[in-house]
């Protein structure tokens, strides 16, 4: 006989996470839109009321405002909300692994395992329990490159110096993805900044949450079957 191991509650409550994740990305993009509207309207009512000389001032003030919203911003939230949906994806799949490790009598834990975070939990998962056909799936091939973004998110701020070769490798990868965008494109630049859209996390979002829900289903084999 097999046995589905993980509860329907904690597969809603994976759902759940993750929806809070996107619906908080949709009232980032409409917040920031609005205050870009907003910024826009203030600046026509002022502008029409200066001097020459009080213009040239405001517009320097409001070089650094629309520089704020159109650029620091947006990166600061995209990244930050990136890392935390990567977060939130690592957690779970730890958790899945004790869960499956309380219920299943093995001799090796996860904690015996090398490696960390994702990597140890599918070492885990596909020899230990094995759990193998999700990790040959294209969600796991594209959270392995969502994790590369992510390390240098937040070792590097998303700044790649193109002569070491885990750098190129998102570089290259970035350069080929609709949502993802580096600055300069010139890999003889020898370095690039790399920015992330909201659309690569609703993007990530998804594989996630198709991903973790192929683990919640797997059936495994009791000791009676």
């Amino acid at each position: 006989m097999k046995e589905q191991i993980i509860s329907t509650f904690y597969h809603v409550e994976i759902e759940l996470d993750f929806e809070n994740v996107f619906s908080y990305c949709k009232f980032t993009e409409s917040s920031l839109e609005n205050e870009k509207v907003k910024f826009k309207e203030i600046y026509q009512a002022k502008v029409s009321e200066l001097t020459a000389d009080e213009k040239e001032d405001f517009d320097g003030f409001s070089i650094d405002i629309d520089w704020k919203l159109n650029d620091v911003f947006p990166a600061l939230q995209w990244n930050s909300i990136f890392n935390s949906a990567y977060t939130m994806f690592e957690t779970h799949m730890i958790e899945l692994c004790q869960i499956f490790e309380k219920n299943i009598s093995k001799e090796i834990c996860l904690k015996d395992l090398k490696g960390k975070g994702i990597e140890q939990a599918k070492i885990f998962l596909s020899k230990v329990i094995g759990i193998k056909k999700v990790f040959h799936s294209t969600e796991w091939n594209e959270i392995q490159n969502y994790s590369k973004v992510r390390n240098l998110l937040v070792h590097a701020s998303g700044k790649l110096d193109l002569t070491q070769k885990k750098h190129k490798s998102v570089f290259d990868y970035a350069r080929k993805h609709p949502h993802l965008i580096v600055h300069p494109e010139d890999p003889g630049s020898g370095w690039a900044q790399l920015t992330i859209l909201p659309d690569f996390i609703y993007e990530a979002l998804l594989a996630y949450r198709i991903f973790l829900g192929k683990i919640c289903k797997v059936q495994i084999p009791t000791t009676n079957g």
